[in-house]
C-alpha cells in the first residue's frame, strides 16, 4: 500500500507538470514565446520577462530541453516549454505511471513489471531469470525507437519529423513512466520472509 501511495505521488507530480506545460502557452498572449533555439540542459533564455509562474515553467523546460522551434509545437500562438518529443513523453508518462496501479506490489521489479503482460505470456515467465529478461525486453521496446531516431538524426542521415518525434517520445514516456513507478512500488514492498516468497509462480 505504501508503494502505491508513492506511485500516486509520482503520477500527481507528472500530471501537474503536464498540465502546466499545456496551460502556460495558452495563458500567455499569442506571440509571447516563439522562435526559441538553444541547447539541452542549459538555460539559454532570460524568463524574468514573463509572469513568474510562466517564467518558472519555461525555465524548467529550458533547463531540460533545447526548445528548438522547428522541433516544437505551438499552443495559442506560443511555443510549448519543451519540444514535441518531450511533450509527448510527459503526456504518455501519465498513462505509464497509472498502469502501475494495475499490478500487484512485489518485492522485486523483475517480478512486478511483467505482471502487466498478457496472462499467456506471464505463464512462461516461470523463473527469476526469465522475468528479468522480460523486464529488459520491455525497457528495450520502449527505448529503441527513440534511440534509433535520435542516432539517425544526429548522424545526419535524415531530419526527423515532429510526428516521429512524438510517437517515439510517447512510447519512451509510457515505458519509463511505468517502469519507474513499478520500481518505486517494489522498493516499498515488504521484504520476502523466505526465498521465493513474493515472486509470482
Amino acid at each position: 500500500m505504501k508503494g502505491k501511495r508513492v506511485v500516486l505521488g509520482l503520477w500527481l507530480v507528472n500530471l501537474a507538470w503536464t498540465l502546466a506545460m499545456v496551460a502556460t502557452p495558452l495563458a500567455l498572449p499569442a506571440g509571447t514565446v516563439r522562435d526559441l533555439h538553444g541547447h539541452a540542459n542549459v538555460v539559454d533564455h532570460d524568463w524574468s520577462r514573463l509572469p513568474w509562474v510562466a517564467g518558472v515553467v519555461y525555465f524548467l523546460g529550458d533547463l531540460n530541453c533545447h526548445q528548438i522551434a522547428a522541433r516544437s509545437w505551438e499552443l495559442g500562438g506560443n511555443q510549448m516549454p519543451v519540444d514535441a518529443r518531450m511533450a509527448a513523453g510527459f503526456v504518455a508518462g501519465n498513462l505509464g505511471i497509472a498502469l502501475a496501479f494495475l499490478v500487484p506490489t512485489l518485492p522485486f521489479i523483475r517480478d512486478e513489471a511483467p505482471q502487466i503482460l498478457p496472462r499467456p505470456w506471464r505463464a512462461r515467465l516461470d523463473s527469476p531469470r526469465r522475468r528479468l529478461a522480460a523486464l529488459i525486453a520491455m525497457a528495450a521496446f520502449a527505448a529503441a525507437p527513440l534511440l534509433l531516431d535520435v542516432a539517425l538524426q544526429g548522424g545526419g542521415l535524415y531530419e526527423s519529423t515532429n510526428l516521429r518525434r512524438a510517437w517515439t517520445g510517447a512510447l519512451f514516456g509510457l515505458g519509463v513512466g511505468y517502469l519507474v513507478a513499478v520500481l518505486f512500488d517494489s522498493l516499498m514492498a515488504p521484504a520476502p520472509d523466505a526465498p521465493g516468497k513474493g515472486s509470482p509462480a
